[in-house]
Formats: C-alpha cells, sequence, structure tokens
C-alpha cells in the first residue's frame, strides 16, 4: 500500500546462516527485517508532551490529525483489507506533523457481506444486556466471512468484539478511531478497561446500554461452546444508562461539533457507525479551512536518542 498516511516500507533486508549439508556449506536465509520510514515518535509521545508541558495541542492540529488518519483509513478500506489494531502508539507522528498508520501485525483482507444488514438509528435504553450477549450469539446463517475477535488493544476495542462476534466489518477500525479522536480531545485514553467485562461496563456506561432489538444485526458469532465473562448467567443485568458521551467531552478543545464526530465514531451498532468517507465530510473537519500539516507548529522533539556503541546500548 502507498498512501501519505501509510508508513512506507523503505526496503526488506535477510540474514544467512551458514548450514552444512552432504559436506558443502550453504547460505540458509535465517531472520527477515523490514525497514520503514522514520517517525519522530506516535501519538502516545504527542499526548506525553502536551501533559507535560513541553507542547501545545492545538484544535488546528487535532483537526488535522483526525482527516488524516481518517484519510488513511479510507485508503485501506478502499483496498479492502481492515487493520484491527488501531490505537495511540500504532499511529505515527513526523516532527511536520504528519500522520502514519503503521504496525500490520494484526491485518487482513476483508471481503464486505454479500447481504449488508439494514442501518437504523434505534438504539433504546434501558435494555437487559446479557439478553442482548445472547442475541449477538445466535447462530444464523453467515453473511460475511469469520474472524478472530482476539484483535484490536483492550482499551480501543469495539464492543462486538467483545461480545464475540466473528464476521464483523471495517467498522471496528471506525470504532477504534473514535476512541483515539476522543482520546486527543481529553488527553487521556477514554475507556480504560483492566478486562472485557468492565470495558463493557465503561462503554455502556458512557454509550448508554443497548436495546435487544436494536442491538447488533451482523448475526455471525462465537460458538456456543465458547463463553466469555461477558456471558456468564450468575452475572445480573447491568443497570440501564443513557447515552452520555456528548457530556462527557464538553469543554474540550473538539467543541460541540467534536463531541459529535465522536459520538457518531462511537456508535454502539456497527452498521450504524460512520464510515471513513462519511466522516470526512462531518462538520467539525469543514469549521476552517483544511490546513497541511506542514503548515501547523512542528511538534517539538519527542524522544531522545540513545547512541549505542558496538550494537549494544
Amino acid at each position: 500500500m502507498s498512501h501519505p498516511n501509510i508508513v512506507r516500507l523503505e526496503e526488506i533486508v535477510t540474514s544467512s546462516d551458514t548450514n552444512s549439508q552432504n559436506g558443502e556449506s550453504r547460505s540458509v536465509p535465517s531472520s527477515i527485517y523490514m525497514v520503514f520510514e522514520y517517525c519522530e515518535g506516535d501519538i502516545l509521545d504527542v499526548l506525553k508532551a502536551v501533559r507535560e508541558g513541553r507542547f501545545q495541542l492545538t484544535r488546528d492540529h487535532v483537526c488535522s490529525f483526525t482527516r488524516q488518519l481518517l484519510e488513511g483509513m479510507l485508503y485501506i478500506h478502499s483496498n479492502r483489507v481492515v487493520h484491527r489494531d488501531i490505537k495511540a502508539a500504532n499511529i505515527l507522528v513526523t516532527r511536520n506533523c504528519r500522520l502514519k498508520i503503521a504496525d500490520w501485525g494484526l491485518a487482513r483482507s476483508w471481503r464486505p457481506p454479500t447481504e449488508p444488514a439494514e442501518a437504523t438509528a434505534d438504539e433504546d435504553v434501558g435494555a437487559n444486556v446479557h439478553y442482548a450477549v445472547a442475541s449477538a450469539r445466535k447462530s444464523e446463517k453467515e453473511k460475511g466471512s469469520r474472524y478472530t475477535d482476539n484483535v484490536v488493544t483492550l482499551w480501543y476495542r469495539a464492543p462486538e468484539l467483545l461480545m464475540g462476534v466473528s464476521s464483523y466489518t471495517t467498522a471496528i477500525d471506525i470504532w477504534s478511531i473514535g476512541c483515539l479522536v476522543a482520546e486527543l480531545f481529553l488527553l487521556r485514553t477514554l475507556f480504560q478497561g483492566r478486562d472485557e467485562l468492565e470495558q463493557m461496563h465503561l462503554i455502556f456506561r458512557s454509550c448508554g446500554t443497548p436495546a435487544p432489538k436494536s442491538w447488533m444485526r451482523a448475526p455471525a458469532s462465537r460458538p456456543a461452546t465458547q463463553t466469555t465473562a461477558l456471558s456468564s448467567s450468575h452475572r445480573p443485568p447491568l443497570p440501564a444508562r443513557p447515552r452520555r458521551l456528548k457530556e462527557e467531552l464538553a469543554g474540550t478543545s473538539g467543541g460541540p461539533e467534536g463531541a459529535d464526530l465522536v459520538d457518531k465514531l462511537l456508535a454502539l451498532d456497527p452498521s450504524c457507525r460512520l464510515t471513513a468517507i462519511q466522516a470526512l465530510d462531518h462538520e467539525f473537519l469543514w469549521q476552517d479551512e483544511p490546513k497541511d500539516p506542514e503548515k501547523l507548529p512542528p511538534l517539538v522533539p519527542l524522544r531522545r536518542m540513545v547512541p549505542t556503541v558496538g550494537g549494544k546500548g
């Protein structure tokens, strides 16, 4: 893949070991090294510099970072690839504020469903979440390819993955982007669960509890024999909670428009989430004329380079 917002592969280098066979020595490749373009740091480094008072993250920075991230993701999804590990540490940034999506270890090709689920904005509050989990796990005719649900770092993991659904779509990347944009506003991770169950509690606390009739229209999921803490029958239903995500983002640098964008990126139902191309048309990104990243205030040095001697640090 080649895109301004995707980290560029510069070179592939191999090392070899000598293998003796039948009295002859042969050079056999033993390791493969992938050399990528150099970037000064990642979004985690940027947020650390902001919290330490070494860098001022302006609204223009956040708007540019969001646009670049969505443009890179639009390119990825247009090529029928799902990244599956979008998080602050995997979004590299150059000194001139150019974002680069990196770490493709969990990425894979993606085949869209032949019959997309009908989208609806209905998300009634007050449902028994454990019933919703059971509904999400119903064994129905599969509409798309089955993938492992053990992907995406927990804090950025979409609710359908936490529910065990294996016929997910590129919407899981959109959820992760929503978490990351919220992190740029709040200067902290939005949902910091210690395990899957706590992560779902935190999500429902901000995004509201869903109604079974509107939750998870993508039916294919783990076999009934596979269970997680989320589906334990002895756990009581979660209390009904209204959606209050916009209120939690009030007063941040994104303003009401930024809060609305995050709210739409973090729709509980994956079929209701904005796509990358829809998000790029959101008002938050067009309130002011888009700025070239290189015309933004440059980043401060994010990491101290430690010289090594003889290959040992």
